[in-house]
């Protein structure tokens, strides 16, 4: 995994990463933490990333491209081609309306703003703080960096070479399962009902695509902390993965939980030559105050529920259906890595990093969806990478079968976005046009209910907040 790797970019991904936590830091958490903590982190990014290098400047603009296309894809800057993106503008507006912290009413109670806000953050600053440009278009220009450095970061995976770099962007974003083969009928609609409607199984391995157009504000930082833990192993790497995992934290708790895994392998590593300064060390502290503060933020508000270790049996006996639904989810990327590459620590470590996220998920997929963006993303560029390098890729029918099903789910799945064909059993029964308006956040409970934004709110007011 060391034969290259995206280290002359690894300094803006930990400042993309920092931004929003500088940011909530000033706008959210008690002034006296704030003074004393913001600038000991800022410290820390720059101390981090003066050991990565100069930035390369070629590349740049091949991965706008495909930037480009995603942001089309997703219907930005207005509009947003999926369920999830109203409640992508709901929270945006909400930050750039509102005062800091937000705690708007939703059905008489008053609720205090909670998860999966730090992509939304620099939007809101520069649209309500700064008054530079409206929500969306700063949205959008926000998410648009974020890809432009995954892209970038992929190309620097093949050395530069254009070609190469953006068949191995395409075909890591497009890599997808063999849902479409099993359910052929189901054109312009979501296949996820090959696991949960003949399986049985509350389980959904996102693709990247679905991952980056249904919620790049938690795919864009999860797949960048990603490619650091896989492919960066030059000096002061160790320091740099805990710095981003600390950083990822407020970005997407799941995310970081499920690269937490690979993380420590990464970081155990010992095949890997490291020399790490004392005061690199010392410099992680501010970020490890800045997780402390995030996990204190979220669980201080949370709801306390038990886990019900009773349901983990009868899930652990449906082992059988696990494995067959991995094989539907994964199968094109497993055919593509080979025996010899099934056997590495990193494609092991995120296969059960991926199994025990299913077994552990409950009655909601959020968690193996969210929490396997990072396994899912690594194995689809390993995958992708190893065909790319392989002689014998053209000549054998396996990688070709596995190609042309991975494309045909996620031509499926373009079609889903592109049609806004929305399929949304068990939600709110929304009217036509609904996708085309901003709602507030009052608006949005008054139509469908406090339940609809459960994972971003809480009645109770989280610790640190001013």
């Amino acid at each position: 995994m060391s034969k290259s790797n995206p280290i002359d970019i690894a300094g803006p991904i930990l400042i993309y990463l920092a931004i929003p936590n500088l940011i909530f830091l000033i706008g959210f958490i008690d002034l006296p933490i704030a003074y004393f903590l913001t600038p000991l982190l800022g410290w820390s990014v720059w101390r981090l990333i003066r050991q990565t290098g100069p930035i390369q400047r070629t590349g740049w603009l091949i991965a706008l491209l495909p930037t480009l296309a995603l942001l089309i894809l997703a219907g930005l800057p207005y509009g947003g081609n999926t369920y999830d993106w109203i409640k992508h503008w709901t929270l945006l507006d909400l930050l750039t309306d509102a005062p800091w912290p937000p705690h708007p009413s939703i059905d008489g109670h008053i609720y205090w703003l909670r998860y999966y806000i730090a992509a939304y953050l620099p939007a809101a600053l520069i649209s309500h703080w700064l008054n530079w440009l409206p929500g969306a278009i700063s949205l959008t220009l926000w998410l648009g960096l974020g890809l432009s450095l995954l892209f970038r970061s992929l190309l620097a995976l093949v050395g530069n070479d254009r070609r190469r770099g953006l068949l191995l962007i395409l075909l890591t974003v497009l890599a997808s399962g063999l849902e479409f083969l099993l359910a052929p009928h189901k054109i312009g609609q979501t296949t996820e009902w090959v696991t949960a409607y003949k399986l049985g199984l509350q389980l959904q391995i996102s693709s990247p695509l679905t991952q980056l157009v249904w919620a790049p504000t938690q795919a864009v930082p999860g797949m960048l902390v990603t490619l650091l833990i896989g492919f960066d192993r030059t000096e002061g790497y160790r320091q740099r993965i805990v710095a981003a995992l600390c950083l990822l934290l407020l970005w997407t708790p799941f995310a970081m939980l499920g690269l937490a895994p690979l993380a420590a392998w990464a970081i155990l590593d010992k095949q890997s030559r490291n020399v790490s300064s004392p005061r690199t060390a010392i410099a992680l502290l501010p970020f490890l105050a800045m997780a402390a503060i995030s996990a204190i933020y979220f669980a201080g508000a949370a709801q306390a529920k038990p886990y019900d270790f009773h349901s983990l049996l009868p899930r652990t006996l449906l082992m059988p259906k696990y494995l067959l639904a991995f094989l539907i989810e994964l199968g094109p990327l497993l055919l593509l890595l080979g025996r010899q590459n099934l056997r590495t620590p990193p494609v092991l470590i995120s296969l059960a990093t991926l199994l025990v996220l299913a077994l552990t998920t409950g009655p909601k997929g959020d968690l193996i969806m969210r929490g396997g963006i990072g396994p899912v993303f690594l194995l689809a560029v390993l995958a992708i990478r190893h065909w790319l390098d392989s002689p014998w890729r053209t000549k054998h029918t396996v990688p070709r079968v596995a190609l042309i099903a991975m494309l045909l789910t996620s031509s499926n799945e373009m079609i889903y976005f592109v049609t806004k064909n929305f399929s949304t059993p068990n939600q709110c029964d929304f009217q036509s046009g609904i996708y085309d308006r901003h709602f507030t956040v009052t608006e949005l409970g008054a139509m469908c209910g406090a339940w609809v934004l459960p994972q971003y709110f809480s009645p109770q007011k989280p610790l640190p907040l001013r």
